[in-house]
């Protein structure tokens, strides 16, 4: 079998995956901090003006931007809640048909992981943003997977290497219903509950439920994906042949590349004969 090179393996992936990147940074909706105590129809009038002054078509794609903000600012005003306010808003977002373009909320784990992708790469960005993040930070309490939303049902869509929810157990495909009793939540099934034993009822068949015990811990979106990636690299014999594996959960900064390139070059995937590139899930 031809030997690795890794360096022209390390010149592909940067270029297949620079598309995405670029697509990120220049997504006109990344995680928007509101002030709690702004209307919401103030939260409603910024996101529609982002878009206005920043999107990539002046024609927003064949859409009448002024009429459609006419038709959704009405619901907005009549939100009951944070999330009912970001649930108008995507509908209003979804007009424009186009992708990376999505308002989120602190209710949304990919609201930290978003700003923890953003600010090892524009530093300035914590220190507007301290007074909106824990202890300065942008990190939550949670178990490490992502999860896929069908109706009233949720499920896991994929599980991080290393994280609770992967020492817990947690399968992707699981339905999630209960923590401790109460419906699931991202973020506020775990809020205060780091280093905590929790209850997770699943269910893995029609009629078949598990329950599982995790412990979430305090994510800090600056670093999860970095460790992720360190705890998915592995090697396995096959047929005489050793066949190397690594997630790439996000290859967005230096530290990915250099953690890479460090597994190809000295770490345990220098001698392997091939190796599995996984690019599923993630962000870019």
């Amino acid at each position: 079998m031809q030997q690795l090179n890794p360096s022209r393996l390390l010149r592909f992936i940067a270029i297949a995956l620079i598309g995405t990147f670029i697509l990120i940074l220049s997504g006109v909706a990344v995680p928007t901090l509101s002030n709690t105590g702004q209307p919401q129809l103030s939260t409603f009038e910024q996101v529609w003006q982002t878009v206005n002054e920043n999107f990539y078509d002046s024609n927003f794609n064949g859409v009448n931007w002024s009429d459609i903000k006419a038709e959704y600012q009405p619901l907005a005003t009549q939100a009951q809640s944070q999330a009912e306010l970001a649930q108008i808003i995507n509908q209003m977002l979804s007009e424009l048909q186009t992708s990376h373009t999505h308002f989120y909320t602190p209710e949304d784990p990919a609201y930290f992981q978003l700003l923890g992708i953003f600010i090892p790469l524009i530093p300035e960005i914590q220190q507007q943003l301290e007074d909106f993040l824990p202890d300065g930070k942008p990190q939550y309490s949670g178990i490490g997977i992502f999860t896929k939303q069908q109706g009233d049902h949720t499920f896991v869509r994929a599980v991080l290497d290393g994280s609770p929810a992967a020492t817990a157990g947690l399968l992707v495909g699981d339905q999630l219903l209960r923590v401790e009793g109460q419906p699931f939540n991202p973020i506020k099934s775990f809020l205060g509950k780091a280093e905590q034993p929790v209850k997770l009822l699943v269910q893995r068949s029609p009629d078949s439920q598990t329950e599982l015990t995790v412990t979430p811990k305090m994510l800090d979106s600056t670093e999860m994906f970095l460790d992720a990636m360190k705890a998915s690299v592995q090697v396995v014999e096959q047929d005489g042949k050793q066949i190397g594996y690594v997630h790439l959960w996000s290859y967005a900064g230096e530290q990915f590349h250099e953690q890479l390139k460090d597994e190809l070059f000295y770490g345990q995937l220098k001698d392997v004969d091939s190796f599995i590139l996984d690019l599923r899930e993630g962000w870019g």
